[in-house]
Parts: structure tokens; sequence; C-alpha cells
């Protein structure tokens, strides 16, 4: 067996297994037809339906190029990276060489609201803060209204970069997700 690739405005559009006996434009097709045919048996890599063919040589094509990410997928995107790093538990330092850990996500922010309220009217009493990793430290009011500010402070640090973010999507001038990736998110 033979193989031939059918070549049209330079390129494979067909691949074609012959009999070794048989002769394109003599024993089998008509001369028109043969003179788009090219004996590709003993090229390797073996050319395929899509690759171009200069006369000489057989290329693969390039490889596509992705499509760009749309404003809305960034947007999605920076707003992920957001939900990531508010949900990542962070270590704070507290008065009375305390410190704790806490996520800054809206259900523990939700959490602090009534700790705040609780810990502005009663500063001395204490209560346990159940961390992430189950760890329990006793903190007082003083301390859960401290948190309170410190998450919140953290969180608003996050959204603040997203401030800057978003109207750079909706712009045109962050149109990748490295150039959110490089923006200044607090760590």
């Amino acid at each position: 067996m033979n193989t031939w690739a059918r070549i049209q405005a330079g390129v494979v559009v067909e691949i074609l297994s012959l009999a070794a006996a048989l002769t394109p434009g003599v024993d089998i097709f008509t001369p028109a037809f043969a003179a788009t045919l090219v004996n590709v048996t003993t090229v390797s890599p073996a050319p395929q339906i899509g690759w171009t063919y200069n006369g000489t040589v057989f290329a693969a094509p390039a490889a596509p190029t992705p499509a760009a990410p749309t404003a809305a997928q960034l947007l999605a995107y920076a707003n992920a990276k957001v939900g990531a790093l508010l949900a990542v538990s962070r270590g704070y330092a507290l008065s009375g060489g305390t410190s704790v850990k806490s996520d800054a996500t809206t259900p523990t922010n939700a959490d602090l609201v009534g700790l705040n309220f609780w810990g502005t009217a009663n500063p001395a009493a204490t209560l346990p803060w159940v961390d992430d990793f189950g760890v329990v430290t006793s903190i007082t009011g003083a301390q859960a209204v401290a948190l309170g500010q410190a998450v919140l402070a953290y969180g608003q640090s996050v959204y603040a970069v997203l401030a800057t973010v978003a109207p750079g999507i909706a712009g045109g001038t962050i149109t990748t997700t490295a150039a959110i990736d490089a923006a200044a998110w607090p760590t």
C-alpha cells in the first residue's frame, strides 16, 4: 500500500491509501486529479488533513492561539481571587499577647459583627474563639472587637484592590489573568 496526500491550495485535504501496483493518473484517477496527489508513504511524520505543503515540505498547522478572555471572564476570575483571599485563615495578634486565626469570609464577618456588639457591651468578659482549624482560644470582649476590626480592615484591603482592577477590566487596560494576579493584592 502507498499513501497519498491530496493537496488543494497548498493544504492537505485528503489522505488516500492505494495498492502499491496502482499509479495515479495511469491505473486510477484522471491525470488532472492525479496531479493533486503527493506520495507520502515514506514521509515522517505522516502528513494529516489540514497540514500545509509548499511543494517540498509538509508542516503541521500552528497551534491555535487561545481566545483572549472576555471582560466577564476576567471579572469572574478577579472575584474568585477575592473569594480565595478572604477564605484563607490568617493570624491576628490581639492585646495581651493573644493571637488567633480567622478568615474574612461573609459568614465570619457576620459572626464578628455580633461579637462586636457583645464585646463592646462586655469588654472584660471572655468567650472561646474557635478558629478554622478547631483551635480554641479564650478572648475578651475587647479582643473580639479588635479582631473584628482587623478582619474587616483586611477584607477592605482586598476589596480596595478589586475596586482598582474592575474598572481596568471594564476599560480594557486589564486584559489577562496575569495582569489581575499582578495587582497589589494583600497577603
